[in-house]
């Protein structure tokens, strides 16, 4: 099973940060987290 750092989650929202709605960077990290999760990855703190 893979696995993604928060960190790793953050460099991603910060890439896609145009691309995406959400107020926030941290709205945007779960979203990412979430995407994640559902592809069967782990999301490490």
């Amino acid at each position: 099973m893979g696995k993604v750092t928060l960190d790793q989650v953050r460099q991603i929202a910060e890439t896609k940060a145009a691309d995406m709605t959400g107020a926030t960077i941290e709205t945007k990290m779960k979203s990412i987290a979430g995407t994640a999760r559902s592809m069967g990855l782990v999301v490490e703190e």
